[in-house]
């Protein structure tokens, strides 16, 4: 007869066969994610003998570095910018054929995927022509965002650091993270928030095409609060803290539209694109990416701060006291 304590001791082999399933499951997933790349590239062969001819870095840096000259630091709600055209328009046009099928987009939720691992499988022509973004981000688009932005950011990093601290703030060198596409779809809501305090600029690059309806777009709200700067280090919601906002301007998703904005305080951002008879087969992609000094950098600054000021910039919330803090707002 079976000990009754036998089938505890199969726990660890059990548990070892889901590990090993889920293993095999995402081997298939890579496999038949390498099969279909496989198939785009057939498909891409006269894009990829043309990419010469349609995708100039050094063209696209010269004209990113006149747009971002020419565009003006909006300061209401809070700085940012709208730079149109970002990229020359033959070379947009190269940057919209070279997003990958829906098929390539991962994530769990419904109503967002996104795009952004290094170890993606990715179809050739795709993997050049972002590979070659992410560097004109990192060697152009960056340090000129930066530099536009800086003489606002004084301000904020003032409120949250105090004066002694500001100088050595802005000299902080900030690099691109995060930089990723997201694809939306009806359904998707964004509360006003700031993201994680570390991610001083955040820049969205609008991948419409030609036809596609300008509505739902990101949101800028104005937060009634003075001096508003967020009171945690993860993604801050000023709503569920019983600070009122409201919605400032809605930019329009308009293809080789670029919305940068800095994430230090002043305002919030969010985004609503809710499930109509209107917005049915629509989505809307985005590439975006932030800027932010590197991590033992900004901690060597934020432990000599003192305890009161600290504690917002490493305090984290968890995500069930977020959820405390919605319901009663909601109350």
């Amino acid at each position: 007869m079976l000990d009754a304590a036998a089938p505890s001791g199969l726990e660890p082999l059990t548990q070892r066969l889901d590990e090993m399933l889920q293993e095999l499951q995402e081997q298939r997933r890579q496999l038949d994610r390498l099969t279909r790349a496989y198939a785009v590239d057939a498909e891409q062969i006269d894009r990829m003998r043309s990419l010469s001819s349609n995708w100039d870095p050094r063209g696209i840096a010269s004209h990113i570095r006149e747009a971002i000259a020419s565009t003006t630091v909006l300061t209401d709600p809070f700085p940012h910018m709208v730079i149109e055209p970002l990229l020359p328009e033959s070379a947009f046009r190269t940057l919209l054929d070279a997003v990958p099928p829906d098929d390539f987009f991962e994530g769990e939720h419904p109503n967002l995927k996104g795009l952004g691992s290094p170890t993606t499988t990715l179809p050739l022509f795709s993997m050049v022509v972002w590979r070659s973004m992410k560097d004109l981000v990192s060697e152009t688009l960056s340090p000129l965002l930066v530099e536009r932005f800086r003489p606002f950011a004084g301000d904020f990093l003032r409120i949250s650091l105090g004066d002694e601290f500001v100088d050595e703030a802005l000299s902080l060198r900030l690099h691109p993270s995060g930089l990723r596409l997201m694809r939306r779809r009806p359904g998707w809501k964004l509360d006003p928030h700031l993201d994680p305090r570390s991610r001083f600029i955040n820049t969205l690059l609008y991948l419409a095409r030609p036809g596609e309806p300008e509505g739902y777009g990101t949101q800028l709200f104005r937060v009634h609060e003075e001096n508003f700067v967020a009171r945690w280090a993860n993604t801050y919601y000023p709503e569920r803290n019983g600070t009122r906002c409201e919605v400032a301007k809605t930019l329009p998703y308009r293809g080789n539209v670029a919305l940068s904005f800095l994430n230090l305080g002043g305002g919030a951002h969010g985004a609503a694109f809710p499930v109509e008879p209107e917005t049915a087969g629509l989505s809307r992609l985005v590439f975006q990416f932030y800027l932010e000094p590197g991590l033992d950098d900004l901690n060597a600054l934020v432990s000599r701060l003192p305890a009161e000021r600290q504690a917002a910039w490493t305090t984290r919330v968890k995500k069930k006291d977020l959820r405390a803090l919605r319901r009663n707002s909601r109350a």
